[in-house]
């Protein structure tokens, strides 16, 4: 259960983000303190709060800081909080066979069998990231790519190296390592070999990297590029940062054998931060940092073009002011990302046809946001 103070910041427009600018603390920890999951530091969190409400002038009172509980009233609340699966009802009404929200709808099925990825819309800031990264993975380089969660990283990552394939033979190498903390260049070089080719991976280390090299020579001279791909590199320590600068020098001639892609969460960029981490400068001067941001202006676009995915149109299910009023909502906070115009959309879908609506219009996206902090932290928004 959420702090009441919560939604009183929400009101202000004071995030998670805001105030880990403002107090330190990272924003996982700021927003299970507002959920009221654990404490922040010894009363910091309240502190710091109730700083927030005295510069705006507001009251603070000993209630704000304790959970909402729905026994002290009822509180606003349409919006079915199981997942964000399109209901039964919202696929009848809307003729909807397929969500076109849903992961899977990415996918469609060729007419001779088999299936590619349906086409992206991505704004033009987008576009050139894309571009970026696939001249990245053609050219052996070195970039990194930090985004918020649900930003469409990997979506985008994927299509990248897609279109990186039409133009080459790119070869990727994803390490299997679950746990990043723990990824050394041991593991790489030993991946390297595993994913490469048929030999078995040496326990010498000079041994084991000796190999690792030989086989990108030899892919290399087949007339392919090999592209490392890590995601969650926001964990890798920093001994990795550092070794993966080297993997990516290892050269045939004038050429580079290996290219370098990682991607991760916005702590990402603090890696790459040489005033932070001096140490890393080596890696940090040859790198491309990229930040994949929101899609301002382009939510209504993005909209349509998933429902095109599922043989669907746009404005059979939404009128046009329920598509700006999700663009107003979700731009409050710049939270224009791919799953959360996702969440917003399905369940203003789901209230709509509840409530026997022929479309969903401004009136049932804003009942989205009239739900409890409760709801509306599950929905990510």
């Amino acid at each position: 259960m959420a702090l009441r103070v919560m939604a009183v910041l929400r009101a202000l427009g004071v995030g998670p983000a805001e105030l880990e600018r403002r107090f330190g603390y990272s924003k996982t920890s700021w927003s299970r303190y507002l959920t009221g999951e654990r404490e922040l530091g010894n009363g910091d969190g309240r502190a710091h709060v109730s700083r927030v409400l005295e510069e705006r002038g507001l009251p603070i009172t000993p209630d704000l800081f304790i959970p909402h509980n729905s026994a002290d009233g009822p509180s606003p609340s349409e919006v079915s909080m199981q997942g964000q699966n399109l209901s039964e009802i919202a696929r009848e009404r809307f003729r909807l066979f397929r969500n076109p929200f849903a992961p899977d709808s990415i996918m469609r099925r060729l007419p001779g069998g088999g299936t590619e990825p349906n086409e992206l819309y991505l704004p033009p800031s987008h576009r050139f990231i894309e571009e970026r990264i696939r001249q990245a993975c053609l050219t052996s380089g070195f970039i990194a790519l930090a985004g918020e969660p649900g930003s469409g990283k990997t979506t985008l990552l994927d299509s990248a190296l897609h279109r990186a394939s039409d133009q080459a033979s790119i070869v990727r190498v994803t390490p299997a390592n679950v746990e990043r903390r723990k990824l050394s260049a041991a593991h790489i070089s030993a991946e390297i070999i595993r994913q490469l080719s048929e030999y078995p991976v040496p326990r010498m280390t000079n041994v084991r990297d000796s190999l690792a090299a030989q086989v990108l020579v030899h892919r290399y001279e087949e007339g392919q590029r090999v592209c490392l791909v890590i995601d969650e590199a926001h964990e890798l320590p920093h001994n990795t940062i550092k070794d993966l600068k080297r993997f990516h020098e290892l050269r045939h001639g004038y050429a580079q054998l290996l290219g370098v892609v990682l991607v991760g969460q916005t702590e990402l960029r603090a890696r790459f931060d040489a005033e932070r981490n001096y140490n890393l400068r080596e890696a940090i001067i040859r790198c491309q940092l990229i930040t994949l941001g929101p899609m301002k202006g382009h939510v209504a676009q993005y909209v349509a073009r998933r429902f095109e995915w599922v043989n669907a149109e746009v404005a059979s299910v939404f009128e046009d002011d329920g598509l700006q009023a999700l663009e107003d909502r979700l731009g409050v906070h710049d939270q224009q990302y791919p799953v959360l115009i996702g969440n917003a959309a399905t369940a203003a879908m789901n209230i709509a046809a509840r409530r026997g609506a022929e479309r969903v219009s401004e009136e049932e996206v804003e009942a989205v946001w009239a739900s409890s902090p409760d709801q509306l932290q599950e929905l990510g928004l």
